[in-house]
């Protein structure tokens, strides 16, 4: 087996699970849709259903990071269950003195969005009564000063910088501008 066989045996099989998964929430989606032209739709074929993977692969690392974003996901028995929040897609670049994360969080006014910087995480979630719900939760990749985090939201997109630094991690709430 090659280098590259072993790299991408993991993101094959990910790809393939993911793939059953969608076939099996399609296949039951087409199944119901009979009956429903008869009766009013469930709610959950009102909000968008959103599915994707990304991978994450740089130089240091020696295996690709794969991750995967929407609100479907697997539920009980393996089949696909969608999910009232969505986990935003997102870029992170860890530069010399901060990490900057760019994440996708269209249709919510910021006033909408929490941000927090606590120890090693970076959690993001929309407030309760958002018409929108997103939420994600980030390991950082090294220690962060949370204080002096800065965020910044225009069109759907929300940017945070958060500097290094070699302390040890504490927790502080970021103000959204």
């Amino acid at each position: 087996m090659s280098e590259w066989d072993e790299i991408f045996d993991e993101f094959w099989k990910e790809l393939r699970e993911q793939r059953k998964m969608m076939t099996r929430l399609f296949r039951d989606i087409m199944e119901d849709l009979e009956k429903w032209t008869k009766e009013e739709p469930p709610k959950f074929l009102e909000s968008p259903k959103i599915f994707g993977y990304r991978i994450i692969w740089h130089s240091g690392m020696k295996r690709p990071i794969i991750e995967t974003f929407g609100n479907v996901g697997p539920g009980k028995y393996g089949l696909p269950k969608v999910q009232e929040e969505i986990r935003p897609i997102y870029d992170f670049y860890d530069e010399e003195d901060h990490i900057k994360y760019i994440i996708d969080v269209p249709g919510v006014p910021k006033e909408d969005l929490d941000l927090t910087v606590s120890g090693n995480k970076l959690i993001l979630k929309t407030k309760e009564g958002a018409e929108r719900k997103y939420s994600l939760t980030l390991d950082l990749p090294s220690n962060v000063d949370p204080e002096g985090t800065t965020a910044e939201y225009k069109n759907g997109v929300l940017i945070v910088k958060i500097p290094k630094t070699k302390k040890e991690p504490e927790g502080t709430k970021v103000k959204i501008e």
